[in-house]
């Protein structure tokens, strides 16, 4: 019983905190339709990253009020934006460590896009915007 209660008091406080940190960027979730973060890898060039996970979403904004650098990860659709494709927002991550062979940059990826189309990238990133 009294481990029952502890592993309740982690996952409110850990919920709470991740709330917390999602609020003080953007307010209530419920009032979000189309959020996003910019983010700018190791040559300052910049994407538009979207997700739909409430867990990468509180990493995102963490990296935001931070300005810690990690690697972002996604699966790369093609887009219809300046660098022909974009992150499939279901598949973000956020981590410290990855594997090398995942591992690039915007630049490339333009360069290579038929290589990376439905394949996974990691930027390492720091956010620089997000939008709520």
């Amino acid at each position: 019983m009294g481990r029952m209660i502890i592993s309740i008091f982690v996952v409110l406080l850990l919920t709470s905190t991740c709330l917390a940190s999602s609020l003080s960027v953007c307010g209530p979730s419920a009032e979000v339709k189309r959020r996003y973060v910019v983010i700018a890898d190791t040559w300052n060039d910049t994407l538009v990253v979207e997700t739909t996970n409430e867990i990468v979403w509180s990493d995102l904004t963490q990296m935001y009020l931070t300005k810690k650098e990690r690697f972002v990860c996604g699966t790369v659709d093609r887009y219809n934006n300046r660098w022909g494709f974009r992150l499939r927002p279901s598949t973000i991550i956020v981590a410290d460590v990855t594997a090398e062979a995942l591992q690039t940059y915007l630049r490339y990826v333009r360069s290579h896009l038929s290589y990376w189309l439905n394949n996974t990238a990691c930027f390492s990133s720091r956010v620089v915007k997000i939008q709520c």
